[in-house]
């Protein structure tokens, strides 16, 4: 298991939620012949990108850069924004969070260069997580 974080604007700074998921790529030796890693989840409320496929992820992480940054992130041993995933306005609202701090989570996503918004998606790819499609139109 790998912990995972994930990233949520809060009153003008952010909120570090950390949870266990299973790690990226093959089962472990030690953990059985019946081990595997979990499928991603799509949300209730859609927040996997529309029409998103297996290959539509690793297109996030196509650039050498990011996907070289991505490496890195997940091979660091402590666990902070420069490793954690930002949460998606749409998952803040399955979580029930208000609609203030969803639109701030909103301007946080908007205010993503292009770069960023690859290495957050790269980064929920390599973990398993679903794509998501924060800013409309947003592409790699």
């Amino acid at each position: 298991m790998r912990s995972t974080s994930l990233l949520v604007l809060v009153g003008g700074g952010l909120l570090l939620l950390s949870a266990c998921a299973p790690a990226a790529g093959p089962a472990s030796a030690d953990a059985g012949p019946t081990a595997t890693a979990a499928a991603p989840q799509e949300s209730a409320a859609g927040a996997t990108a529309p029409g998103a496929t297996a290959g539509d992820g690793e297109r996030w992480c196509a650039d050498a850069d990011v996907s070289t940054r991505v490496d890195a992130a997940l091979a660091s041993v402590t666990e902070g924004p420069h490793n954690g995933v930002l949460v998606s306005p749409e998952e803040m609202a399955e979580l029930g969070e208000p609609e203030a701090a969803i639109a701030d989570q909103r301007r946080a996503w908007e205010a993503l260069t292009v770069d960023e918004v690859a290495f957050q998606q790269c980064l929920r790819v390599r973990q398993g997580q679903p794509i998501v499609d924060p800013v409309p139109g947003s592409e790699p």
